[in-house]
């Protein structure tokens, strides 16, 4: 016999676990193949140095460095400069602050879909999507989480071994 205290632990720890995965999994999908080419982690040939990821030199890399490195051919004070920047800047944020948060166990670093949307990274990697979804959503307003968590749990559960 096993207390339900114990089993409640059990599938809480399960839980967390799977939530930490999906985030680490999550973040590491958006840079991972832009990454993956070079030895340290990083694209060869990239002539910012891996240790300029590490210790927060990063956070002065400019859309005009990036542009340069990149090869890119928009003409600065444009509307496509300004649009690309944007999404340049949204994508040096979230990997300065990747980087920020020690211990990890790799560092991310500029990658050439910088400059581009959620929708047009995704093109290029060749996201598809998740497929169709049929979600039917219950019938009192609550969803399946909330309705399972409302179950009452007996207070023991017996288990038997069957030795043979």
């Amino acid at each position: 016999t096993l207390p339900i205290s114990n089993i409640t632990e059990l599938c809480c720890s399960a839980k967390r676990l799977a939530m930490v995965s999906m985030a680490f999994f999550q973040i590491g999908c958006s840079v991972v193949l832009a990454l993956f080419p070079g030895a340290d982690g990083l694209q060869a040939g990239l002539p910012i140095e891996s240790r300029q990821f590490a210790d927060g030199r990063l956070k002065n890399y400019l859309f005009a460095d990036f542009v340069k490195q990149f090869g890119r051919s928009y003409t600065e004070g444009t509307q496509e400069w300004r649009k690309r920047e944007q999404f340049f800047t949204k994508s040096l944020h979230e990997i300065v602050t990747f980087n920020s948060v020690l211990p990890r166990a790799w560092t991310m670093g500029p990658t050439q879909f910088m400059d581009l949307s959620d929708a047009e990274r995704n093109a290029q990697l060749g996201y598809k999507g998740r497929g169709l979804q049929h979600v039917v959503a219950p019938s009192n307003g609550l969803s399946h989480l909330e309705q399972a968590s409302q179950l009452a749990l007996p207070t023991e559960l017996n288990v038997e071994v069957n030795k043979s």
